[in-house]
C-alpha cells in the first residue's frame, strides 16, 4: 500500500542510513492544527512526537513541507518506508 505524507524533519544515523519524520494526515491528523477551525482534535500527534521512518537512499534530501511517498512494509499497515520525494517547487 501506497501512501503519501508531510517531511518535518530528516537526519543520517551513524550507519549512513537515511531516516525522515513524516506526517500521514490521515493517521496524524492534518499539516496544522489551525486546519481544523478551533475544534478539539482527539488523535492530532504534534511534530515532536511524529514518527521517523527509513528511507531508501534517495539523489534530494527531503526539507520540511516536501510531500514523500511511503510504502507499507508489512501486512498490517503499520511500518513504512519512504520511497519518494515530491519536491515543493
Amino acid at each position: 500500500m501506497l501512501t503519501y505524507g508531510i517531511a518535518k524533519e530528516n537526519t543520517t544515523r551513524d550507519d549512513g542510513t537515511l531516516w525522515i519524520k513524516v506526517r500521514i494526515p490521515s493517521i496524524h491528523g492534518a499539516e496544522s492544527q489551525s486546519d481544523y477551525n478551533g475544534q478539539t482534535i482527539r488523535n492530532y500527534v504534534y511534530d515532536k512526537d511524529l514518527p521517523w521512518f527509513q528511507s531508501i537512499l534517495m539523489s534530494d534530501i527531503p526539507n520540511s513541507g516536501d510531500t514523500v511517498v511511503l510504502s507499507s512494509i508489512n501486512e498490517s499497515n503499520n511500518r513504512f518506508i519512504v520511497l519518494g520525494i515530491m519536491k515543493r517547487s
